[in-house]
């Protein structure tokens, strides 16, 4: 099987519903994600104000979740997930400002190197 990832760049509508996004996102949403076929584990993270290039532009969006797949076929697993966020079985939260969601799947290129 293909070692994929699902990378999803959000943020919340406004910086005071940003308690009601992360309570949605880390209790409902990752785990609602993770019952679509194929979609196997699930870390998110917030963006520090901080970057390696010094003067390099931060993203526009302040989170991250990725999102693991186990899945030969990357097409049908898009399709699942996107029934159950179209089909309304899958609570979207109106915290969420859908206006900055950037999301794309990542094929993995090389073993997983680890540190000495």
């Amino acid at each position: 099987m293909g070692r994929i990832i699902l990378a999803v760049f959000t943020n919340p509508v406004s910086s005071d519903r940003d308690s009601d996004f992360n309570e949605w996102y880390d209790n409902t949403h990752m785990k609602d994600v993770l019952k679509v076929p194929g979609y196997i584990a699930a870390t998110r993270f917030k963006l520090l104000d901080k970057s390696i290039i010094a003067g390099a532009e931060l993203p526009h969006q302040s989170y991250l979740a990725i999102y693991e797949l186990e899945t030969d076929n990357v097409d049908k697993a898009a399709e699942q997930l996107q029934a159950a966020v179209q089909g309304g079985g899958m609570f979207i939260s109106d915290s969420l400002d859908p206006s900055t969601i950037r999301a794309n799947f990542y094929e993995a290129t090389t073993d997983r190197v680890e540190a000495d």
